[in-house]
């Protein structure tokens, strides 16, 4: 790569976008940890959250559970965030999401979206990040048999007393998200600024997941976050890397064959296979399709080592076209092209 490539790199990472109703302007795109502390060893975490930095990343996103189901200690991801900042002494040039009221992973058909049970991993939290305040903080599933406003309630105390900036949802159904928004402007509550939604490119056969909690972005709940102005954050947002795997011939195992397998995604990989031969690989235009939505949408983007955090800073910087995206809409709506 030329230096003048390079540099034009460096000043685009710099460039941050606004999240609506916010005061944080973040990267591009946030940085995944669910494996840290685990099958991605804290050296290599320290590394990769380095390497994100220098280029201008600012973003980084967590859970309370993460790496639960390793055997041991617990919040390893979280632990090692916070083992960084504290070393880096950077907490200020960060911003950190993280999600609490999560199941057991034993009993995942018992809820914990429950005041005590949240107020306990949001302490917890901020003990294994080391810090007095976290950022955006995320109730990570819901409990349909509370009224919105008493997890509301919660997360609006903890703001008011300074232990988190803002608030959102993950894995909410939508007819639960207009509820939090309409108690919200009832009470004079900050609300959700975000909803944590699985969303990529791609088209899943939710009937192939294995957690049956998971709730993928559809179109009502895209537009009604278009109407509210509500960001999106967009976890497996690149797929499991599926379009990457079938562009290059590689075999795409379980259970994600399963998952992504099934005509929509034939239809779009042949369309991704004529831009990948004019220079825009997968990545970018999975990372781009997301980036031009009407509101602000962040991949959440988890990798295996630095190599593949230099590709997605590289990819990041595609702007696609109104005529890309057409295409892109139509393929997802299962018309040819």
């Amino acid at each position: 790569m030329h230096l003048q490539q390079q540099e034009a790199i460096m000043d685009e990472m710099l460039r941050k976008k606004r999240m609506l109703g916010t005061e944080l302007e973040v990267s591009s795109f946030c940085l995944g940890t669910a494996e840290f502390g685990a099958s991605i060893s804290k050296e290599e975490a320290f590394r990769q959250m380095d390497f994100f930095q220098e280029r201008g990343g600012n973003f980084i996103d967590t859970a309370h559970v993460y790496n639960d189901w390793v055997a041991g200690e617990r919040a390893r991801s979280e632990k090692v965030i916070g083992a960084w900042m504290r070393e880096r002494r950077n907490r200020e040039h960060v911003f950190i999401s993280t999600k609490g009221g999560h199941p057991l992973l034993e009993t995942m058909h018992l809820s914990r979206a429950v005041p005590v049970e949240i107020k306990k991993d949001l302490e917890e939290s901020l003990q294994s990040l080391k810090t007095d305040t976290i950022d955006l903080y995320f109730l990570h599933r819901d409990n349909e048999s509370l009224p919105v406003s008493e997890l509301l309630g919660v997360l609006e105390n903890a703001r008011r007393e300074g232990k988190i900036r803002y608030y959102g949802c993950s894995n909410w159904k939508l007819p639960r998200i207009k509820e939090a928004v309409r108690v919200a402007a009832e009470n004079g509550f900050e609300g959700f600024v975000s909803n944590q939604v699985m969303w990529s490119l791609a088209t899943i056969n939710k009937e192939k997941l294995s957690d049956s909690t998971l709730v993928i972005m559809d179109k009502k709940t895209l537009q009604f976050q278009q109407e509210a102005k509500m960001n999106i954050m967009a976890y497996t947002s690149m797929a499991k890397g599926y379009f990457a795997k079938r562009l290059s011939g590689r075999v795409v195992t379980e259970p994600n064959a399963s998952i992504y397998g099934n005509a929509i995604n034939d239809s779009l990989s042949q369309y991704l296979k004529k831009l990948s031969d004019e220079g825009l690989s997968p990545m970018a235009v999975s990372m781009g399709y997301l980036m031009k939505q009407k509101v602000p949408t962040v991949p959440i983007i988890s990798f295996r080592d630095e190599k593949q955090l230099n590709e997605a800073i590289e990819a990041s910087f595609v702007t696609l076209d109104d005529e890309k995206m057409e295409i892109l809409e139509e393929l997802r709506n299962g018309k040819e092209k």
